[in-house]
């Protein structure tokens, strides 16, 4: 898949704050490791938000911190969605699942450019996407939600704590967000948990 834009938007090019010139630089430079995936950025997608299914790709800790409305984690898109969406496509070849643009996003595309090329691979009629990430998205000012795990029907509580992965990425988050960092030794033990259920679970 191509990469549908080649040159910063207007709104991109007059971005209103320093921070976000910043932020967007920076997500440029991981967007650049990703050449032939599409990408999105937070504006598009707030513009067609109910056109797309959107995917956390990041650590179960890091979305208890906070996500962006309406996205779901990457393992409930695994067991759930995806299935319907290869079964769908070997339904009925000539849409291609084509009303379905499936958006990854992390911190602040590396870790979505990572996984969309590797479904992009290995599921070329469907659609992935790279977001520029949950730090660009504050830049939009609109408020996070806190992961409901216990009652899915509940109303998400809206919250202004984000994860932004390690220092030197709090500089590129809205400075009206609170920004959380992990140790490295919760993000080792976070990793050890993935590939420990990864290899009794059976998932990949």
């Amino acid at each position: 898949m191509t990469t549908e834009e080649t040159s910063p938007s207007n709104d991109q090019v007059e971005s209103s704050s320093p921070t976000e010139k910043a932020c967007d630089e920076e997500w440029r430079k991981y967007r650049s490791n990703f050449p032939s995936i599409s990408y999105m950025t937070s504006k598009e997608l707030v513009q067609q938000e109910d056109k797309v299914m959107l995917v956390d790709v990041r650590t179960d800790a890091e979305q208890k911190v906070s996500m962006i409305p309406n996205s779901m984690t990457f393992e409930e898109w695994k067991q759930n969605e995806l299935p319907k969406l290869i079964q769908a496509d070997a339904d009925d070849s000539s849409k291609k699942a084509d009303n379905n643009k499936i958006v990854f996003y992390c911190t602040i595309g590396y870790r979505s450019g990572v996984e969309a090329k590797k479904f992009q691979d290995a599921y070329p009629d469907l659609k992935f996407y790279s977001l520029d990430g949950i730090v660009p998205y504050t830049q939009l000012g609109l408020p996070l939600v806190e992961r409901n795990q216990t009652n899915k029907e509940e109303q998400p509580k809206e919250t202004n704590r984000v994860h932004v992965f390690g220092p030197a990425w709090s500089k590129f988050a809205n400075p009206e967000f609170d920004v959380v960092i992990f140790s490295k030794t919760k993000f080792l033990m976070e990793g050890i948990a993935v590939k420990f259920k990864q290899f009794f679970g059976g998932t990949k």
